[in-house]
Order: structure tokens, then sequence, then C-alpha cells
């Protein structure tokens, strides 16, 4: 075999080397590994959740622009029917609890935007439990849980909040009272609102006076609503909440 030849040879193997060496970088970084893979289908979802607003927009996820600009990708925000959007993306994050930490707290989100609030609470009872506390996924979880009218649950959640930050809080307490005005009885409530009046002012005394009104004692809630004004209530919204009080809704 002349040099001519060899030379030709090596070009070629050379070439082939180089070409292996490419394609296997590519699939090492474009998700075609199993982990490549599933990294893209999570980033994916994110992306289109963010994209759609609400609270997976305040989350701090950083996307590569080959997944936010792909096709796949615009196809999916440009899509008419959001519904099965949503639907998708919370298929494939729930698919994905397993391997990423936030799937299930983004999965919580695509929940809540197809209204599903019991399996929306599920998740986020499950990512507070695991994770560093931070109020916004309490209040997310307490109005997860008052959407689905499982007051006995958001009672319990907003006691364990209680307790990993005593501090006033107004969204607890009004949470706290409406669970109470659901599942307790007079005196729960009464006592509550006591214990909240620091925090609410004359919110708490309303629901005192609610539950005044429910355990037969007009006067007292008269007194109690006096009180509420006192206290700096505005009249027409004292009025809104007493209603409601009255109606069954303390929420």
């Amino acid at each position: 075999m002349n040099r001519k030849r060899i030379a030709f040879f090596l070009c070629l193997l050379l070439a082939a080397a180089a070409a292996a060496d490419r394609f296997f970088a590519r699939s090492a970084g474009d998700g075609r590994t199993p982990q490549g893979e599933a990294a893209e289908r999570y980033l994916r979802a994110v992306y289109i959740l963010q994209s759609l607003g609400g609270p997976a927009a305040e989350e701090k996820e950083d996307i590569p622009s080959h997944i936010a600009y792909s096709d796949e990708s615009e196809d999916l925000l440009h899509h008419s029917d959001k519904i099965l959007v949503l639907q998708r993306s919370a298929e494939e994050l729930a698919a994905l609890g397993g391997i990423f930490p936030k799937a299930g707290l983004f999965e919580a989100y695509a929940r809540m935007g197809l209204g599903e609030h019991e399996a929306a609470a599920r998740l986020l009872a499950r990512y507070v439990a695991e994770n560093e506390y931070r109020p916004a996924y309490y209040t997310l979880l307490c109005d997860n849980l008052a959407e689905s009218s499982d007051y006995i649950s958001l009672l319990l959640f907003c006691r364990e909040w209680r307790e990993k930050d005593p501090s006033c809080n107004r969204v607890r307490a009004r949470y706290t009272l409406a669970a109470l005005y659901k599942t307790g009885n007079c005196a729960d409530v009464t006592a509550q609102a006591r214990a909240e009046a620091a925090c609410l002012g004359w919110e708490a005394e309303v629901y005192a006076a609610g539950a005044a009104q429910a355990c037969g004692d007009g006067e007292g809630a008269r007194r109690m609503l006096r009180k509420a004004e006192s206290a700096g209530g505005d009249t027409a919204r004292i009025q809104r909440l007493w209603e409601r009080l009255r109606a069954g809704h303390p929420l």
C-alpha cells in the first residue's frame, strides 16, 4: 500500500472518530440520555407553567435557551387549548416527581390551574412537610384546602403553620377563624377571636359576633359589632363580613 493510500485511510479514520465524538457529545447534552431526557421534560413543563403566569412564575428556575425556544415549547405555548397544555404539564411532572424535588410543587401549580384543588392541596402538603419553611407555600396550601372545603385539614395546617411561625399573619388568622367557624363550636370561635384580636383588629370582633349569633346570643353579637366599629372597622366592610358569616360563608 503506497503512502497516498495510507494517508487517505488515516484521514477517513480521523473523520469517523471526529463524527463519533460529535454524536456522543450531542447525545449527552441534548437530552438523548435517559437523564437528559428527564431533565428536558421537567424544564419544559416548568417553562410552560411559568410562561402561563400564576405562582409558578415566582419560582426561580434556570431554563436553557434550547428548551425555551424549541419547536415543542413554542407549540405548547401557542396551543389554543390551555387546559390540555396544563394537563400535559401536570402529567409530565407527576411522572418526574421522584427525580426532581420541585416537580411536585410545579405539579401543584398545574393542578391549581386546572381547578383540581384537592390534588393541589395534597401535593402542597407533602412539599411543605419535606422542605424548608416558607409562608407563601402555606398560604397556597390553605387557599386550596379552603377551595376544597376541607376545613378540618385547614385548621390542622393553620395550627402547624403557627407552630413554625407564631408572628402575626392575617391570612393565617382569617383561615384559622374560618376553619373553626365551620368545624368548632361557639366557644372555640370566640376564644380564637380573642387570641387573634391583636393581629386582626376589628375583624376578630366580627367573627366573635358571628359565633355569638350562632349560639343565640343576639345582644352579645350586637355588642361585639359595636366594638368592631370602635376598633376602627369600616361600616361597609364590617357589614359584608357579618353577612357572609350569617350565611355560613366565613371566607
